[in-house]
């Protein structure tokens, strides 16, 4: 009960790394909420359903979008990028990886 009060109050504005951090869980507990509507229109709101579905890549271009996206979000979540590259036939080769050019912009700042 305390949970689904403290919930609407969350203002994830300015901190949309931290939603995404949080938003698979929030998604993993949203049917214990299914009766309290001020939970319910703020999951929605915040599009936490689809943000728990993103992989790290996916919230950064979802973030991008929506014009959210800033300099330290980008840096958040590009760490987790990193960890989820996977190359396979990797012992004959040396690989280099680099941010995109539209993202070096966030790198910088």
């Amino acid at each position: 009960e305390m949970a689904g009060k403290i919930i609407p109050t969350i203002d994830p504005t300015g901190e949309p790394y931290l939603l995404y951090e949080s938003a698979s869980m929030l998604d993993n507990v949203s049917y214990k909420f299914n009766r309290n509507k001020d939970v319910q229109y703020w999951l929605e709101k915040h599009k936490i359903s689809t943000l728990a579905r993103l992989n790290a890549e996916g919230a950064i271009k979802y973030f991008d979008e929506k014009g959210e996206l800033d300099s330290r979000c980008f840096k958040a979540l590009e760490v987790k990028c990193r960890e989820q590259i996977q190359i396979i036939n990797r012992e004959l080769y040396t690989f280099k990886v680099q941010v995109k050019p539209e993202y070096r912009k966030y790198m910088t700042e």
